[in-house]
């Protein structure tokens, strides 16, 4: 059985009204060869104004078709002006959001009573949040201060931190920047966390009295950058210092880390790219080379081979997809066979997909200790040598939530979930559960967050969340005498800054075991320590290590490096290179010889399936895993927006960023983990190309074109507390970034004012807070944005800028035309290649198209002029850029010096390959530009492209008649700063041969 096989005769249908709006969308979908295909039908309900007022899947369409009572996955009610006043998602509840008479969100109230208000400085600015829980006293959750709010002085104008956000006052205590370069990278920042790793803080307006809800100790992180903003140098809190080299592309090249007050460890040596911008080879510093392949008809990802510098193989992983890019086989031939119980095992998986391309299938091998139904704990340590093939299968409700999980293997058994019927909440169904589906509704509260987790077999441990629905605690043993066992968790902005696990050692003398990590920019702080009630504020700590993260091409990186407590049979200051799979999950960890420390596999869905280390001590302090990310001791994986349980196969909480992904705000990735990855909680992302799944994937699109539907399409849940200024980060590229001004914790406003279009039409603004770095950008628009489409660019670059940019629509008049009819007007897209060669490729793609395909990282969009100002502030990634040329006359730019070929279209050319309704716009080189409003440009459809230059140049009727076409170009680019450019929404295919320069 093969999934193109069985996705033969199933197409995707949509029903419009006679408004064009999309009241239906029909898809097929079977799991045999030989079942019968059931029509699955998602359904709108369209208002007066062509706004989509309810939305249903297929589940819930058909239980509403027998009960006209059951509710619909979404309603929402907008205002007069589009302004989603009211929306209630069967998985996140329900939310009121109240909006100024500048559109802007000043009250908020969810399903579970909390409040939450926002007020805004002079300039428009978010000052200060309050949150109010249900029963609860008002407290100020977060304030923010500006570089500008006081009197000018040298330091903030001689830092460049007028106008800037400089200090964040939140939930996870104090961020204060200091320094920004001209670039926009953080040159230095602070953090000091709160006295309290448990208490909310309540932000008063006296700086004294704020000064005593935070510990003394002040956490400093500084960067050396270059002109580009690159950083070449970074120093943490603990005086550890990486430092990072580029080549003339800009790419990372050679990268150190120099532990305080130990030796320089080279991290990185060498990377070689493609021509289309893909790695080839790189040489890590423990002398690993890695070597990259690529299939040569689509660019996927073919194969990857890891050897020592002694030519042993450490990894040999090729790659096997279907026609439309689904993953089904992973080989990995550095895996000897093996045998035991009478079974061969070697490294080969193989995976099988329904018509939807969710995973129906899944072999592989396993350790022969793993007989028992896996859920929080890790499985124990394997000998390396004692595995057994294993077999998993899943079967899916309409809704796409996992109904079933059949595993045969080490053992037998299934894994059965239980759905609420209203809603896609669900719960796996044991002794202790939920036996009906009546009874799922107890185990989450309002907003659709889980209360209670399934940790075990035989227990439970119960969730505490907090007004922003941050997972607060996770109560690991509960005791009658309130003292309980317990994880606690801080956050600042989108991400968690603090995590503290309190063991109760002795009930009597209240003794405690504390162990904490906190999370520093390029750093993870973690001690251990014992206390008592009426211990000392500083206890003697047991352990202190610092772990310097980082990443280093492929290879992610942690450094060991211990102030006390060192274990034996471990060095200090050891370095830690992990190797991953194509969706980022550690499988290798190696020392600074290249050997293994650990190799860890997994199932589909992240549940580990081999697990073996060379000695339990190293094993121990293993703790980023599955996808990338770190596995707590709650065995939940945190993303950054959202907590995941590999063992339900779901999140435990709903999707932060709404119905971008669908209805169901609890699956993931599509269903789809072999071949997609999800990167911060909110939306699949896929390592190949996912052209085809996108098609397929329709049937969640339609209800994830809220803009165009008239729902918001922002969270159904208030968002996280707003940003700390900056979001440093050891990856150099994102760490160097302006500084960012705070979010309000209610949400920016979102417009219902657009009618109904097709399953690829774009959202409009949302009802959700600013992206805050590229890869905020990445998750909440990737997974909508399609190469093709000519509309969502601007849609997406309409939300980023908050509708700054203003433009013209002034046409030439038609004698004034007339004048320079003549005139070939053309467009020209520059690019660069080896010596003799023309470029390899022939598309001119977006900067969101090559990372959605990875062709291109977040972290550096190689041989790109793409930087972090275009993603987060611009939000310009989904337009192809070229330059106006007329009769062959060019405007002069620097970049032209190293430029080989061009690619050129005729306007007519365009109009024909990208239809006649399909809309330009040109301005000038916006990175230059801080006041976006200001900004001249223009937008229209490619065949008045003439006329709206000519006109926005403002020259007279009479100098037209005069101008030759050199004159002609200089006036138009003088008119937008010298530095006009002309974008075009999605890919533009060239037709003809490349030109050289």
């Amino acid at each position: 059985m093969s999934s193109t096989t069985l996705a033969t005769g199933t197409p995707v249908v949509s029903v419009n009204d006679n408004r064009g709006a999309i009241i239906r969308a029909l898809n097929w979908n079977h799991e045999q060869v030989n079942s019968p295909l059931r029509l699955l039908i998602n359904h709108n309900l369209i208002n007066d104004d062509s706004r989509v007022f309810e939305s249903r899947d297929p589940r819930l369409f058909t239980a509403w078709s027998a009960n006209d009572a059951t509710p619909a996955n979404l309603q929402s009610t907008p205002s007069l002006a589009g302004l989603i006043l009211h929306r209630e998602s069967s998985d996140s509840g329900n939310l009121v959001t109240l909006f100024d008479a500048a559109g802007r969100p000043v009250w908020s109230r969810d399903g579970c009573g909390t409040v939450q208000s926002i007020t805004y400085d002079e300039l428009g600015r978010p000052a200060k949040g309050s949150e109010q829980l249900n029963g609860s006293e008002i407290r100020f959750s977060w304030r923010s201060e500006y570089g500008d709010a006081g009197p000018a002085d040298a330091g903030s104008q001689g830092n460049n931190l007028r106008g800037m956000c400089v200090a964040q006052y939140d939930d996870g205590g104090l961020v204060q920047v200091s320094s920004v370069a001209l670039s926009g990278a953080v040159l230095s920042q602070t953090q000091r966390f709160l006295s309290s790793a448990e208490a909310l803080p309540d932000w008063p307006d006296d700086a004294a009295e704020r000064e005593a809800l935070l510990e003394a100790e002040v956490y400093s992180t500084s960067v050396t950058a270059d002109a580009r903003g690159a950083v070449l140098n970074q120093t943490d809190a603990m005086n550890h210092m990486q430092s990072w080299r580029y080549d003339v592309s800009g790419n990372n090249c050679y990268q150190t880390v120099t532990p305080a007050g130990g030796e320089t460890q080279s991290l990185l040596g060498d990377m070689t790219w493609s021509a289309a911008g893909q790695v080839l080879t790189e040489s890590a510093g423990n002398g690993v080379n890695t070597e990259y392949s690529y299939d040569p008809q689509n660019q996927w990802l073919a194969t990857i081979t890891a050897q020592r510098a002694d030519n042993t193989t450490l990894q040999a992983l090729s790659y096997g997809y279907d026609n439309t890019g689904n993953v089904t086989s992973i080989n990995d031939g550095s895996v000897a066979a093996g045998y035991w119980r009478n079974q061969a095992t070697n490294g080969s998986r193989l995976f099988t997909y329904d018509a939807l391309y969710q995973l129906l299938s899944a072999t592989g091998r396993e350790n022969a200790n793993n007989t028992g139904m896996q859920y929080s704990a890790l499985p124990v340590l394997s000998d390396g040598n004692q595995y057994v093939n294993y077999t998993r299968s899943y079967h899916y409700d309409d809704s796409g939530n996992l109904a079933t999980m059949t595993h045969a293997g080490a053992g037998n058994f299934t894994r059965t979930m239980t759905t609420e019927s209203t809603s896609n909440r669900s719960v796996q169904q044991n002794d202790g559960g939920a036996q009906t589906p009546d009874a799922v509704t107890d185990w989450f509260d309002s907003n659709g967050n889980l209360l209670t987790l399934q940790a075990s077999a035989a227990g439970s441990d119960g969730l505490t969340w907090d007004g922003s629905n941050n997972l607060q605690q996770v109560t690991l043993v509960s005791r009658s005498s309130g003292d309980n066992d317990r994880e606690v968790y801080q956050y600042s902005g989108s991400q968690r800054v603090r995590k503290q696990t309190r063991t109760l050692m002795n009930g009597e003398t209240q003794l405690w075991n504390i162990d904490e990590v906190r999370y520093l920019p390029g750093l993870e702080l973690r001690k251990s320590w014992q206390e008592t009630a009426g211990n000392s504020p500083t206890p003697s700590l047991t352990e202190e290590l610092h772990v310097i993260t980082g990443q280093a091409g492929r290879a992610g990186i942690r450094v060991l490096h211990w102030e006390t407590g060192k274990p034996d049979g471990i060095d200090n200051n050891q370095v830690r290179w992990s190797v991953d799979d194509n969706i980022g999950s550690l499988e290798l960890e190696m020392d600074v010889e290249g050997q293994l420390i650990s190799r860890e596999e997994y199932y589909p869905f992240g549940g580990t399936a081999v697990w073996a280390a060379r000695s339990e001590v190293e094993a121990d302090y293993k703790t980023v895993r599955y996808s990338g990310k770190e596995r707590d001791g709650t065995g939940l994986y945190y993303y950054g927006h959202r907590y995941y349980a590999p063992w339900l196969c779901r999140w435990i909480s709903a999707d932060p960023a709404g119905e971008v992904d669908g209805l169901n705000l609890y699956r993931m990735v599509r269903n789809n983990p072999v071949s997609l990855k999800d990167m911060g909680g909110m939306a699949p992302i896929g390592d190949s190309s996912t052209a085809g799944m996108s098609i397929k994937d329709r049937l969640a699109l339609l209800q994830q074109k809220n803009g165009n539907t008239g729902e918001a399409q922002g969270p159904s849940v208030r968002p996280k507390v707003p940003p700390r200024p900056v979001k440093a980060s050891t990856s150099p590229q994102s760490a160097a970034m302006p500084v960012q001004q705070p979010t309000p914790q209610v949400m920016p406003a979102a417009t219902a004012d657009e009618p109904i279009a097709g399953p690829s039409s774009a959202p409009a603004r949302s009802l959700r807070s600013q992206p805050k770095t590229a890869q905020d950008v990445f998750d909440r628009y990737g997974a909508s944005y399609h190469a093709e489409n000519r509309t969502y660019p601007f849609e997406m670059m309409q939300e980023i800028t908050q509708n700054k940019l203003n433009y013209s629509n002034t046409s030439l008049p038609a004698k004034s035309l007339e004048k320079i009819a003549g005139m070939k007007f053309t467009l020209r897209h520059y690019t660069s290649a080896p010596a003799g060669q023309a470029p390899s490729f022939n598309e001119i793609a977006t900067n969101m198209d090559l990372v959605k395909k990875g062709v291109k990282s977040l972290s550096r969009s190689s041989g790109s002029n793409t930087n972090e100002d275009d993603w987060r502030r611009l939000g310009n990634t989904g337009f192809s850029f070229f330059l106006l040329s007329i009769n062959g006359e060019v405007a002069n730019r620097k970049f032209l010096a190293n430029s080989t070929h061009y690619a050129e279209f005729g306007i007519d050319e365009l109009i024909q390959a990208l239809g006649p309704d399909t809309e330009f716009f040109a301005s000038a080189d916006l990175l230059h530009e801080k006041n976006l409003a200001s900004v001249k440009a223009i937008k229209g459809k490619l065949g008045d492209l003439k006329s709206l230059l000519a006109a926005a140049a403002g020259i007279s009727a009479v100098q037209l008649g005069t101008l030759g076409a050199k004159a002609l170009l200089s006036k138009i680019d003088a008119a937008f700063g010298n530095t006009l450019e002309i974008k075009i929404p999605g890919n533009v295919k060239i037709t003809g041969a490349w030109n050289k320069v």
